[in-house]
């Protein structure tokens, strides 16, 4: 499916290229479902309204639709679809921020998030989300656990990559620290801060 829509995506942006201006309203069309797909799936693990998800993301489609010419990206699909979810995020940051100012955010610790559907994930996240010192590391561990890149959780809270790093290694050292073992031989899902997501260069 993915290769087939980028080959689509492909022809559609040489038809663009060649002076079709409807090919660029077919490739907002072709990636609308991603926008749908990744809004419904963030308002649901963070329980909130998919609609301004949603109507973020649009503009954010559009708008990388329309930076095609100028940027041209080795993969279409990737781009766009990337482009998507860091608009998400940055809706997502925007309603951090006010739920900071305005409640505690103790709700965030009923549902607990998690790489993969095994026991010992589940568990080890759980037990990583303990030894978190703040509502701000504990979002930061479950974005990690979503796959977010460093880059995109910074985005997403509105802090530092650099920062994101460091509260990751910490939180893995308390895990460790919590547990008597070496940080080198902490299980796979509390490696968050090294292997976890894929860094943005």
């Amino acid at each position: 499916m993915s290769e087939n829509r980028e080959q689509r995506s492909r022809e559609l942006f040489s038809a663009w290229e060649a002076g079709d201006a409807k090919a660029r309203d077919a490739l907002i069309t072709l990636h609308i479902d991603l926008v749908r797909r990744l809004a419904e799936k963030f308002s649901t693990k963070y329980k909130c309204d998919s609609d301004d998800l949603e109507d973020a993301a649009q503009l954010a489609l559009v708008k990388a639709v329309d930076q095609l010419l100028r940027r041209r990206p080795d993969t279409i699909t990737g781009y766009l679809s990337k482009s998507i979810k860091n608009a998400i995020l940055r809706e997502l940051q925007g309603k951090w921020k006010y739920a900071r100012r305005h409640t505690t955010l103790d709700r965030v610790d009923e549902e607990p998030w998690y790489l993969d559907d095994s026991v010992e994930a589940r568990e080890t996240l759980e037990e990583i989300l303990v030894v978190c010192e703040s509502t701000r590391d504990r979002w930061i561990v479950k974005l990690r656990a979503e796959g977010c890149s460093l880059s995109e959780i910074g985005a997403a809270i509105g802090i530092g990559t650099s920062t994101v790093d460091y509260r990751l290694t910490r939180i893995e050292q308390a895990y460790c620290e919590r547990h008597g073992i070496h940080t080198g031989a902490a299980p796979e899902a509390a490696q968050l801060a090294r292997q976890r997501g894929t860094e943005a260069s």
